[in-house]
């Protein structure tokens, strides 16, 4: 189970391996991202003093409800194109999922 609000990064040796928190716009859906190699595309964790968590690059889900947003200093930004699909809202850099 994953608390609304609980971000949570799973750390094997000292390294992130996966970050995991619940859907920003209410869905119930949880994410989780890796973080590590060789997963490509994998997202960067940085975490402020106050330890809150910034996440590179944004975060596009392609199922569900298509939310479309920047984690950065725990608060949610979101993108225009939420509840767009990538490939229709950005066809220059994404293939169409089939």
């Amino acid at each position: 189970m994953v608390p609304p609000g609980q971000f949570i990064s799973v750390v094997h040796k000292g390294r992130p391996y996966w970050a995991i928190f619940r859907c920003p716009c209410g869905c119930g859906d949880v994410v989780s991202l890796p973080t590590h190699p060789p997963h490509n595309p994998r997202w960067r964790i940085e975490v402020s003093l106050e330890g809150r968590p910034t996440l590179h690059p944004s975060i596009w889900r392609t199922k569900g409800c298509l939310s479309h947003f920047w984690l950065d200093d725990g608060r949610v930004y979101w993108c225009e194109d939420t509840g767009v699909e990538p490939w229709r809202a950005r066809p220059d850099i994404y293939a169409r999922k089939l």
